[in-house]
């Protein structure tokens, strides 16, 4: 009895706060975060105002591009405007600047396309001619070679003079001069041959006796004998062989051609030469 009459109150009052929950207003929306000082205010439109909005923008653009009629003037400012004294002053206007007329545009661009066609035509430049460097010669005597360089030195970025002490050698000897008597002589030789070097001979001149280590018709090869016998411990020395009489060469780096160099030489030769060599 007690369950039944508990029920039936948990029932009026859960109709009771139904309704009320009912019949209360919508929540407020959340108050918008302040705008800041100086940037507009963005409201969202309905989706219907928003397609609307585009078409209302062409039309008023569509009629600002219109010009509008020229008004009608009243007859009364026409009638005033006719009897105006003539001896009123007017005043002065600015004289209207012409615009550029299309015909300057055609000028420019067939002035351009002269130019352009004057630089095709024009040909690449040429690249200069790389230096060379060669010697031109022999040359007997000093002034002739002096002579013959002051011929060159307008035409070559560098030329000077060299001697070529070896022109008139024929063979180079590498020898023991002056080792005494024959006895000596000997002794220097079993020395030698102990030490391993070969080709030698005795020249027997009296008391005073040379021993010969070798010949040779480059002075590259002398001089190598002569050092591989000093480094085993015998003063060897070269003795060239012939007239002895020197030739004067010239050396020159030069963008010329070899053949306008010697003939502006007078050289009966050339020889090639490399420019690093020439310093």
């Amino acid at each position: 009895m007690y369950v039944r009459a508990l029920i039936v109150v948990l029932l009026i009052l859960n109709a009771g706060v139904a309704s009320w929950w009912a019949v209360q207003p919508p929540p407020a929306p959340p108050a918008a975060p302040p705008q800041p000082a100086g940037v507009a205010r963005l409201d969202v439109l309905p989706p219907r105002a928003a397609a609307a909005m585009p078409r209302a923008q062409e039309t008023a653009a569509a009629a600002a591009d219109v010009p509008p009629a020229a008004a009608p003037v009243p007859p009364q400012t026409v009638a005033t405007a006719a009897v105006a004294p003539a001896s009123a002053p007017t005043p002065a206007t600015a004289s209207p600047v012409p615009a550029p007329t299309d015909s300057a545009v055609p000028a420019k661009s067939a002035s351009t396309a002269a130019k352009v066609a004057t630089a095709a035509a024009m040909p690449p430049p040429t690249p200069p001619n790389p230096e060379r460097c060669a010697s031109f010669g022999p040359y007997a005597a000093r002034g002739d070679a002096d002579a013959a360089l002051t011929r060159l030195r307008a035409q070559a970025a560098r030329a000077s003079l060299r001697e070529d002490k070896d022109a008139g050698v024929s063979t180079f000897r590498v020898m023991l001069p002056n080792v005494g008597d024959r006895a000596a002589a000997q002794a220097l030789v079993k020395r030698i041959a102990a030490a391993g070097i070969g080709d030698y001979y005795v020249i027997a001149q009296g008391e005073d006796n040379t021993v010969a280590l070798g010949q040779y018709q480059s002075r590259e090869r002398a001089e190598r004998r002569q050092a591989s016998l000093v480094g085993a411990g015998f003063p060897a020395q070269l003795v060239p062989s012939g007239t002895g009489q020197s030739r004067w060469w010239i050396d020159v780096r030069s963008a010329a051609t070899a053949a306008a160099l010697q003939g502006a030489a007078g050289a009966t030769r050339q020889r090639s030469l490399d420019c690093a060599a020439l310093r």
